[in-house]
């Protein structure tokens, strides 16, 4: 073992700034080098994923320039894919607000019930962009679902959020989503094919 690490090394007398304290046993010279390296790789690596202020201001403002076109209600245009859901009740329709999507139907009382809610997450800077739809309860936590996996002879529970990706884009006011069940799956063009796991959406915005 090199004696550094053995007990604690002699160290020159007399050191500033520029001169550091250097352990004096055969290896210190080499770890030096080693640190030094390392330290000279390490900067460009980190200022890389730096960015400036105007970067991230342009990007959340993008961004909520985004969640702001979504904001309303949205009735259901059009619907196409490979599913096997009943077409949608005829006073119904989705609401956006904030982050959370919720598809509703007027009741013969004229009170909405809802079918399910999602949060969403949108991702601007890719292009088709990007939205990330998790299945939230009333109260806007994951609803979540719990596999058992067999590993290595034992067997474990791994829990997860129920999500769809997806990806959307907007022509005036009309909104257009390709949704996959399969969250491994991201739609890359807005088509549903058979055996896809995918169906899309047209949705045009409520006056």
């Amino acid at each position: 073992m090199c004696p550094c690490f053995s007990k604690s090394p002699q160290r020159s007398g007399f050191h500033t700034p520029g001169n550091p304290p250097r352990c004096l046993t055969p290896c210190g010279d080499l770890m030096l080098k080693y640190v030094s390296i390392f330290t000279l790789c390490a900067v460009p690596l980190v200022l890389s994923g730096c960015k400036s202020k105007a970067q991230i201001e342009a990007e959340q403002a993008a961004l909520k320039a985004e969640q702001d076109k979504l904001q309303g209600k949205w009735k259901l245009a059009s619907r196409s894919g490979d599913d096997d859901e009943d077409a949608p009740e005829p006073n119904s329709y989705y609401v956006i607000e904030g982050d959370i999507m919720r598809f509703v139907y007027l009741n013969k009382d004229g009170k909405e019930d809802v079918f399910v809610r999602q949060k969403l997450a949108l991702t601007v800077d890719k292009e088709p962009k990007q939205l990330d739809l998790t299945y939230v309860d009333d109260a806007g936590k994951p609803i979540t679902t719990t596999d058992k996996i067999r590993s290595r002879g034992k067997t474990k529970t791994k829990t997860t959020a129920l999500k769809n990706v997806a990806i959307y884009q907007f022509d005036g006011d009309k909104l257009k989503i390709c949704i996959s069940y399969d969250e491994k799956k991201r739609p890359t063009d807005f088509t549903a094919p058979k055996g896809s796991s995918r169906y899309v959406l047209t949705l045009e915005k409520m006056k």
